[in-house]
């Protein structure tokens, strides 16, 4: 644990020496109620991850299982150590895929290398790089996320009224997230793809498809931050992109920038006082980071912060 924060630390340190060449100052905007009670509850779903395969199936656990919800598959790779699980709730029409963080925080921080690899990816050329380690991590479940979000769009291939697909993640399970949704909404549900499911399976709208990831590590460089932003569209907003980090959280601040690594948008920052705020990251359509936000925050960094978030807690214990 020391070393986690040694580095967040460092991290810390170079990004306040470098914040004020980027940025100005952006009038603070605070959420509305009802984007922060979206947030919420997909930070349910997140949170939910971290309870045991049973009680997700039969959703008894706790605060954590959010209304009426049927879980239609669970995935895990022993090599990766990622998990999680798929299903959808008919009364809020929401389709749920959801990546639990990693089981063994001392195992991914020490594997957490400052190399890239090639993403190779459609219309992006090899300077796209993102963290080879969580691609891999999503690698190891990438069938079954394809067969499960298939399975569960010809269960509700007769439903009358359009879905929204929701894909969250805390921690790595956000890093893994984001690899998530780039497939789904680039291949599997683009109508232009030769890898698109069937088209009478495409019941969910594209541009309802939500990425809200809590706490996640920088996935990959600049170019692949605005990659992201690009594909979920120019006009997207926080509404459907977004990746909320706490206080005082180290993980948001890993791996550094001088490896060469940034944040997708949008975020959304809980501030100390519990006020949650919308940060400037993204100018004249370039992603940046806003430096007003978490990237703020002097030492020290707390590891407490990556656990709770608006009171909803991840971890295990569910």
């Amino acid at each position: 644990m020391k070393w986690i924060l040694l580095l967040a630390s460092l991290s810390a340190l170079h990004n306040l020496a470098g914040a004020s060449t980027h940025f100005k100052r952006q009038e603070i905007a605070t959420l509305e109620n009802h984007e922060l009670d979206v947030l919420k509850s997909h930070a349910k779903y997140a949170s939910a991850a971290y309870c045991p395969e049973v009680k997700l199936t039969n959703w008894t656990c706790g605060d954590h299982c959010l209304g009426k919800f049927t879980m239609t598959s669970y995935f895990t790779s022993k090599i990766s150590g990622i998990a999680g699980y798929m299903g959808f709730n008919r009364v809020e029409k929401k389709i749920v895929i959801s990546f639990r963080g990693t089981s063994n925080l001392s195992n991914w921080f020490r594997n957490l290398a400052m190399y890239h690899n090639t993403f190779v990816y459609p219309t992006a050329d090899r300077s796209v790089k993102v963290h080879s380690g969580f691609y891999k991590t999503y690698q190891s479940v990438e069938k079954s996320i394809r067969e499960g979000l298939q399975g569960i769009l010809k269960q509700l291939r007769n439903e009358t009224e359009p879905y929204k697909l929701v894909i969250t993640g805390h921690s790595l399970g956000g890093a893994v997230a984001s690899f998530c949704a780039m497939d789904i909404k680039r291949f599997y549900l683009n109508p232009e793809s030769d890898l698109c499911f069937e088209r009478d399976l495409l019941i969910v709208d594209r541009s309802q498809i939500y990425l809200h990831t809590f706490g996640q590590p920088r996935a990959g460089n600049a170019k692949f931050a605005q990659l992201v932003y690009n594909t979920f569209g120019a006009n997207t907003t926080r509404q459907t992109l977004a990746r909320v980090t706490n206080k005082n959280d180290p993980v948001p601040r890993l791996p550094p920038h001088f490896g060469g690594y940034l944040h997708h948008p949008h975020e959304i920052y809980i501030k100390h006082d519990q006020n949650t705020i919308a940060c400037t990251d993204v100018v004249e359509q370039k992603v940046r980071e806003d430096p007003n936000c978490i990237d703020s925050v002097t030492l020290p960094v707390g590891l407490s912060a990556h656990s709770q978030f608006w009171g909803i807690t991840f971890g295990y214990g569910c």
